[in-house]
C-alpha cells in the first residue's frame, strides 16, 4: 500500500476534556457555594486558584487555577448523567460503589483545555475532582470512555508522580460478523494527537496488534507529539534483531484499501471516528520506508509478534522509577505477606565495552526480593541480563534501593504494580 498524497498531521488542536466525579452523597454537589468553598484545600494537592468567575448568563463557575507553570481555564458544573455501557471498566469497585455509579442521576463535571504535558494537565483534573468532591464513589473519564475508581483517583490525586500515559486514553476492541476485529483508541485527541486504530485484526492477533497501539499511544503521550502521517514510528525492538517501524494514515484513505464489509468501515462511522483518527500500519523493511510501502499489522511476520521489547521513553522510565520510590511503603507490605512473589526492577551499569552495542548505559533487570532495609534490597536475578558479563540469572545482589525503577507483587493471581497501589487498599 502507498500514499499518494500531501501528509496529514499527527497533532491536531486539542479537543476538551470532561471528566466527572460521582458523589456518594448529590446534595454535595448542588449548591456552588458550598462546592467552591472547597477549593480553600487547593494547596493539599498542589494547585494554586488564581480567580473565579461566572460568565454571563451562565450558572456555572469558572475556575482559573495554577499548576506547575501553566495555567488552566476550568469549568465547573452539575449534569445529569448517562453512562454507556461500552465504557470501559479496568478497575476493581466495591458492589456498591459500582452500582452507584450506574444509577448515579448526576455528578460534578469538570472541563479543561490539556496544556504541553498530558499527564500533567491529566494529574491536575484528578486533583480538582478529588479537592472538589473528596467523598466520591468514582470518576467518569468521557474521553477515554473508562469508569475509574475512587481509591485510585484519591492515591493518584494525593501522589507527586503522575499517573501512567495508559490512563489518558483506552483502546476498545470491537468484532465484526466475519469474526474480524477493530481495534481504536478514545482519548488521544485531547492530548492534541489524532485517535489511533487497527482494521483487519482477528481473535489470533489482535492481542499483539493492541499491544503495539498501545506502544504507539503511550509514546506518543509521554513525547506529547505523533509523527506525521507515513512518517515511521518506532515502536519495539525484535527478538531476532531490528525495529518494529508503524505509521498511520488518515482513515478516509487507508479504508478504501480495506473490504467493504469489514467491521470498523463506512457504516461504523457515521456518528463517530470520523475525523482526526488514523489506521496503523507498519513498514517491513528500510526500502520499504524509503518508497513510502507499508502492509497492515496482520501481515507482519508471526515472529515479530512473539516477545517485541516495546521501547519506552526516557520520561516515562523516569516516571515508572518515581512512583515506586514513591511507593516503597507498599512493596514493603507485600514482601511480609505470606505467599506473595514480590519482583524489583533495577537499573545497572552496562558494561563499558557493551555500551555502544547497547545504546545506553543503564540496563533495566528483574530481581525477586528477598529482603528490603531502609538503604538497600536483597535478590535473586530472574533473567540472563544482555549487557552485564558478572551477572547470570540466580545470580544474588545487595543493590542500594535507589536503583529499584519498578516493582511489582503476585498477590496469587493479582498482580500489583506501583500503578495499581490502589489494590491493596480495600474500603
Amino acid at each position: 500500500m502507498k500514499a499518494m498524497r500531501q501528509n496529514k498531521k499527527g497533532m491536531i488542536e486539542k479537543s476538551t476534556s470532561y471528566m466527572t466525579a460521582v458523589p456518594k452523597n448529590f446534595e454535595d454537589i448542588m449548591d456552588p457555594d458550598m462546592v467552591l468553598a472547597r477549593l480553600d484545600n487547593a494547596q493539599d494537592f498542589d494547585f494554586e486558584v488564581l480567580d473565579i468567575s461566572y460568565e454571563e448568563d451562565a450558572e456555572n463557575p469558572v475556575v482559573t487555577v495554577a499548576y506547575h507553570g501553566e495555567t488552566y481555564t476550568v469549568d465547573i458544573f452539575a449534569e445529569e448523567l448517562e453512562i454507556d455501557s461500552l465504557y470501559a471498566v479496568n478497575h476493581r469497585f466495591t458492589e456498591a460503589n459500582f452500582q452507584a455509579i450506574q444509577e448515579a442521576p448526576a455528578g460534578l463535571t469538570t472541563a479543561l483545555e490539556f496544556g504541553p504535558e498530558p499527564q500533567e494537565s491529566f494529574h491536575l483534573q484528578l486533583k480538582l475532582l478529588q479537592c472538589l468532591t473528596p467523598d466520591m464513589v468514582g470518576i467518569i473519564d468521557f474521553c477515554s470512555e473508562r469508569l475509574l475508581s475512587s481509591i485510585w483517583a484519591r492515591m493518584t490525586a494525593e501522589s507527586v508522580t503522575p499517573p501512567s500515559p495508559a490512563y489518558l486514553y483506552t483502546i476498545q476492541a470491537v468484532q465484526g460478523e466475519e469474526q474480524d476485529v477493530w481495534l481504536h483508541t478514545h482519548g488521544l485527541n485531547r492530548c492534541g494527537l489524532i485517535e489511533l486504530e487497527v482494521l483487519g485484526s482477528d481473535e489470533a492477533h489482535y492481542n499483539a496488534h493492541t499491544s503495539i497501539l498501545n506502544a504507539m499511544a503511550s509514546q506518543a503521550v509521554c513525547r506529547g507529539t505523533l509523527p506525521d502521517e507515513g512518517e515511521p514510528d518506532y515502536i519495539a525492538a525484535l527478538p531476532e534483531g531490528g525495529i518494529l517501524v508503524t505509521t498511520w494514515v488518515d482513515w478516509e484513505t487507508a479504508i478504501q484499501w480495506y473490504d467493504e464489509g469489514i467491521v470498523g468501515g463506512m457504516p461504523d462511522r457515521l456518528e463517530d471516528h470520523n475525523q482526526d483518527t488514523g489506521i496503523v500500519f507498519a513498514y517491513p523493511a528500510k526500502k520499504d520506508y524509503q518508497e513510502k510501502r507499508f502492509v497492515p499489522l496482520s501481515e507482519i511476520p508471526e515472529s515479530w509478534m512473539e516477545n517485541p521489547l516495546f521501547l519506552v521513553t526516557n520520561e516515562e522510565t523516569q516516571r515508572m522509577s518515581d512512583l515506586a520510590q514513591e511507593r516503597i511503603d507498599f512493596l514493603r507490605a507485600g514482601l511480609n505477606m505470606p505467599d506473595c512473589r514480590v519482583l524489583v526492577k533495577v537499573g545497572l551499569d552496562v558494561d563499558p565495552d557493551r555500551r555502544d552495542e547497547a545504546g545506553t548505559s543503564t540496563e533495566h533487570i528483574w530481581f525477586r526480593l528477598e529482603k528490603l532495609d531502609e538503604k538497600f534490597l536483597y535478590g535473586e536475578l530472574t533473567q540472563e541480563p544482555y549487557y552485564i558479563k558478572k551477572m547470570y540469572k540466580g545470580f544474588k545482589a545487595k543493590i542500594p534501593v535507589r536503583a529499584m525503577t519498578d516493582w511489582s507483587i503476585d498477590l496469587g493471581g493479582t498482580v500489583v504494580t506501583p500503578d495499581s497501589a490502589y489494590l491493596m487498599v480495600w474500603e
